[in-house]
């Protein structure tokens, strides 16, 4: 999230107005790390995806990021799938 536009949001302007509606995956392979303000973003559009009746599922976590949200106990309230192919059943 870092060098994100507060005033912007990134699904909106990627996805379109309704993704909040819909079933977004998410694929954080790559991330190298998961900071607090990244924590506060997923957690904020886990919120955002629920309200609005759509569903986020964040998948392939690399093993330290999964490590931080078991500690946080993220993992039993955030949707997580292994890896993609068990991100679309």
């Amino acid at each position: 999230t870092k060098g994100l536009d507060p005033n912007v949001d990134p699904l909106k302007a990627l996805l379109g107005e309704d993704v909040y509606q819909k079933t977004v995956l998410l694929d954080v392979h790559r991330s190298g790390f998961m900071d607090t303000s990244g924590i506060g973003w997923l957690v904020g559009s886990h919120k955002r995806f629920r309200d609005a009746g759509g569903q986020l599922v964040i998948h392939s976590v690399p093993a330290l990021q999964m490590n931080v949200l078991k500690i946080l106990k993220l993992s039993a309230f955030l949707w997580i799938a292994a890896d993609a192919q068990a991100a679309k059943t």
